[in-house]
C-alpha cells in the first residue's frame, strides 16, 4: 500500500478503535495514556510503549507508516496494538 494522508487517517482510525475497545478490559482506564501516531518509520517496529508505572502514565507510539508499508490487516493490527 502507498503512504498517503488518506491511508494514514484510515490506519489511525483503526488504531483509535482498538484502543477504545481494549483500554477498559485491560484495566487501563485509570491510566493517563498518551497516544502518538507517527508518520516516521522505525525499522519493522509497529509501535512502542514508554511507561511510568508508579504514576500510572504511558505513552504509546504507533508507527503508522510502517503499518502502511507492511500492509497490515486488521487482525495483525489488533494483535500488535
Amino acid at each position: 500500500m502507498k503512504f498517503t494522508d488518506r491511508a494514514f487517517r484510515q490506519y489511525k482510525g483503526k488504531l483509535e478503535g482498538f484502543m477504545k475497545k481494549w483500554t477498559t478490559p485491560l484495566g487501563l482506564n485509570i491510566w493517563d495514556i498518551r497516544v502518538d501516531y507517527s508518520a516516521a518509520s522505525e525499522g519493522e517496529t509497529l509501535g512502542k510503549c514508554a511507561v511510568r508505572w508508579e504514576y500510572l502514565q504511558a505513552t504509546i507510539t504507533f508507527y503508522v507508516a510502517e503499518m502502511i508499508f507492511s500492509d497490515c490487516d486488521d487482525k495483525k493490527l489488533e494483535d500488535q496494538a
